[in-house]
């Protein structure tokens, strides 16, 4: 009889000194990094194809006090303009578009037609176009704020000149990745936001994943905030410009 009560013992104590689960550990580890009552994050590791751990921390909304979780959107800004490519270099591999495509063969429309001969759809691609920026940025939070791709491109076109030749320099550009969108929508004949969702979303199982075509999500949606000496201020799709241009970086990905 002595020697299954020691057993039982034994166990007991083994039970008790066991060492916290792997998930036990990184819950500890973020739970300490996220307070419940700020912003924060959602969190996913994986495995392989397996998902070993996921939970959200915080808040994604400090007004309405909804909590983050592995189903919340996140804004992945310019981390779209990704997106946009695969898209592009799709078609070219199913032959229905060339790299070397001059904007003039999409554009018609251009004020300088020099310009849409000389801009070659890899130059988008690199940001190394020469197309000047000449949206109101800045000056018209609206439009900005409001403004599609189509609206995004249009002052682009009405640019009289470069500011240096085609592939010779780098300058970031937003509004390029307007104009890829729609090449996309010209050669597909279906709004680019579809192609991606076909073609990448899918096929990825990413079905919770949206791109924005106009207003964000209301709900469900993480709010980016500046933390400050007075609390957090919000700073994101309500108070930053270009959202509802998606071509350029406005993807909800949980």
């Amino acid at each position: 009889m002595k020697q299954p009560l020691f057993l039982l013992f034994l166990l007991s104590i083994l039970g008790c000194t066991q060492k916290p689960t792997f998930e036990k550990q990184l819950d500890k580890l973020f739970s300490s990094s996220f307070s419940p009552d700020a912003p924060g994050s959602a969190i996913l590791i994986m495995k392989g194809d397996k998902i070993v751990f996921s939970k959200g921390y915080g808040l994604a909304d400090l007004t309405t006090k909804e909590k983050i979780t592995p189903q919340t959107l996140f804004n992945t800004g310019s981390i779209s303009k990704t997106f946009v490519s695969n898209v592009i270099l799709d078609l070219v591999r199913e032959g229905k578009l060339s790299l070397n495509d001059s904007l003039a063969k999409y554009f018609l429309d251009f004020k300088n037609p020099e310009i849409s001969k000389k801009v070659r759809i890899h130059h988008l691609l690199t940001h190394t176009s020469g197309l000047p920026d000449n949206r109101r940025v800045y000056l018209d939070s609206l439009f900005l704020l409001t403004a599609k791709d189509e609206e995004n491109f249009a002052p682009i076109k009405l640019n009289d000149s470069l500011l240096f030749e085609p592939g010779s320099h780098y300058e970031y550009s937003n509004p390029a990745f307007n104009g890829l969108a729609l090449i996309i929508e010209k050669v597909t004949g279906t709004k680019w936001q579809e192609e991606v969702k076909t073609r990448i979303f899918e096929p990825s199982g990413m079905n919770a994943s949206v791109i924005t075509d106009g207003p964000f999500p209301s709900s469900g949606v993480s709010h980016a905030y500046l933390k400050t000496a007075d609390g957090f201020i919000e700073k994101d799709y309500g108070e930053e410009p270009t959202f509802a241009a998606a071509g350029n970086g406005a993807f909800g990905v949980p």
